[in-house]
């Protein structure tokens, strides 16, 4: 939360980077948030949303629903090819774009 806090303040908000296995199973896992929704952006459909440009989809798409408690999410990056993403979070915990790095090792 602490990391995600400082982004939205301003401060140098670096990648998240995750490197993982062939095959392995892998889920980013956000902390509890209240009221906040979160979408998960290719590098193209991102690109077209930006510049508000034809027909734009995130890949997932999650929420915590209007609940007053934190609640934790996860999204599924298993089947994701390797490359950049971009995760949207909107709420009231925290808030802002953050950029993911996904590479697998050979």
């Amino acid at each position: 939360m602490d990391y995600l806090q400082a982004c939205e303040e301003g401060n140098e908000c670096r990648p998240i980077i995750v490197i993982r296995k062939k095959g392995e199973r892998i889920e980013l896992a956000l902390p509890g948030m209240i009221r906040t929704s979160v979408t998960l952006w290719d590098e193209e459909n991102y690109n077209r949303l930006i510049k508000r440009a034809g027909t734009y989809q995130p890949i997932q798409r999650t929420g915590t629903g209007n609940t007053i408690e934190p609640q934790k999410m996860k999204l599924a990056l298993s089947k994701l090819i390797d490359g950049t993403y971009y995760m949207w979070i909107a709420g009231d915990s925290a808030g802002g774009i953050f950029r993911v790095q996904l590479t697998t090792e050979s």
